[in-house]
């Protein structure tokens, strides 16, 4: 048993640096088994009663996922990879096609109300392929007249055939994977663009009215200077977009940069909490803080992400790699095979996952959205319940370290760093989960080692 506060928070660590790959609660990646297709379906059916009956969460968000990119970053952990030909983004179209058929007619009465498109990279698409997937997942499934329709894509991708499509089928947010422009930096990151193509790309968005663009930038990159950063971040806020993202370098091991021997030096990290700092007191002479996301005009931010957090949204996922939540039913994926082997036609192979609870949804919406606090309210309304009849312990102990304030109506959070937050909420991951990770991965837990050192290498103090 783990008696000291200091015990307990190394052991957390240790969790950390053992589900990065998977850092999301209940890190479904471990203990998955297999599960029917027709379990699935039942479930679904299940769950979208659930909506129209307001017993579930109101929000529905499908996401699709393209893992295909022309180069692969080093600072890259997504779940993409650059295919050996064309013919393999072919297969993989081909195989997501066979999943929205086999979805839609259980969808028929459901209505999402954000839509996805994310990679990888999935500008890669011809416009003939991408015509198509457009046309599919419209035709297929309903979505809300107001419903938030998402694209990623890099400057490289960007073109008028590309910005006339997704105006087409009213695309309202665009990310564009900016992370840096500087040529040394991008050379030495495996990363191809041009500032004028970004520049471009950007004009297009903004002729065709795409009504919300997002940038996204990253610091502490190798060999990127915190001048080079600023100076970045500086003419990207010229040029107004409505919303900027500054994601830290996380050199995670399973990352090319790691992999290939790379390391982070005392005096990037030092260069990554200055650029972070920095760029907190920039953004906020420029925007507003929206919860749960970063600053950004209002409207702007990632819905998807946001309904998921605020009330544990069930979530569609197509694609290899996309995870799926069909609340108070199950957490899932497809297996690899679907998407890179030949699977007859007829035939949708078992998914694999685990299965949810009401109080793994609980545990949920606490690790959700105990970082910005929340009304105590807003809990007893989904559950029926008192969080601090269901928490007393966790909410407890927080509160004692003076990272929880609880008052009357609210939860307040005193969090305020990201390596804070990931690490102070395992307080509460459910015991069985937890057995559960520690029997999946191959790592074992040494009372003697410091975990958190290392974890604290990996996130920056200003994060």
């Amino acid at each position: 048993m783990r008696h000291t506060l200091e015990e307990k928070l190394n052991f957390y660590a240790f969790l950390c640096l053992n589900t990065l790959d998977d850092d999301l609660y209940p890190h479904a990646y471990y203990g998955r088994q297999k599960i029917r297709p027709d379990e699935i379906k039942k479930a679904w059916g299940k769950c979208l009663r659930d909506i129209s009956n307001k017993r579930a969460p109101e929000k529905l968000g499908l996401y699709v996922h393209l893992p295909f990119c022309h180069h692969k970053c080093k600072f890259c952990s997504c779940d993409s990879y650059v295919p050996g030909s064309y013919r393999e983004v072919k297969t993989y179209l081909r195989a997501l096609e066979k999943e929205v058929l086999f979805f839609e007619k259980t969808f028929q009465k459901g209505e999402f109300t954000s839509v996805y498109f994310g990679g990888g990279t999935p500008s890669l698409l011809r416009m003939e392929d991408l015509e198509h997937l457009f046309s599919l997942i419209f035709t297929g499934f309903r979505m809300k007249k107001n419903a938030q329709i998402i694209f990623e894509a890099n400057p490289s991708g960007l073109n008028e055939k590309l910005i006339e499509l997704l105006s087409r089928y009213r695309t309202t947010r665009l990310t564009i994977g900016v992370q840096s422009f500087d040529r040394k930096v991008l050379s030495g990151i495996n990363r191809f663009q041009t500032r004028e193509q970004f520049l471009e790309g950007f004009r297009l968005a903004r002729k065709y009215k795409i009504p919300f663009i997002n940038i996204d930038l990253m610091a502490g990159l190798p060999s990127q200077s915190v001048a080079s950063f600023i100076r970045d971040l500086k003419f990207l806020l010229r040029l107004k977009p409505d919303m900027v993202h500054i994601f830290s370098f996380l050199p995670l091991d399973y990352t090319p940069f790691i992999r290939e021997g790379g390391s982070l030096s005392r005096v990037q990290t030092r260069n990554r909490e200055t650029m972070l700092r920095m760029a907190n007191d920039i953004l906020a002479e420029y925007f507003s803080c929206i919860p749960h996301e970063v600053m950004g005009r209002e409207g702007a931010e990632n819905v998807q992400e946001v309904d998921m957090r605020r009330q544990n949204s069930s979530l569609l996922g197509l694609g290899y790699g996309s995870k799926s939540h069909v609340f108070g039913h199950f957490w899932y994926q497809h297996p690899k095979t679907m998407f890179f082997k030949n699977e007859p036609k007829e035939r949708i192979p078992d998914f694999i996952g685990i299965p949810s609870s009401l109080k793994e949804e609980m545990r949920k919406f606490v690790i959700n959205n105990i970082q910005t606090g929340f009304e105590r309210k807003a809990f007893y309304r989904l559950f029926k319940k008192d969080i601090l009849k269901i928490f007393p312990g966790e909410i407890t102990e927080l509160a004692s370290l003076k990272k929880v304030f609880i008052s009357r109506e609210r939860i307040i959070s005193g969090l305020t760093k990201r390596r804070e937050i990931i690490l102070l909420l395992k307080f509460f991951y459910s015991p069985e989960r937890i057995r559960t990770i520690l029997e999946h991965i191959p790592r074992k837990y040494d009372p003697g080692k410091n975990y958190l050192s290392r974890f604290n290498y990996l996130y920056a103090k200003n994060d």
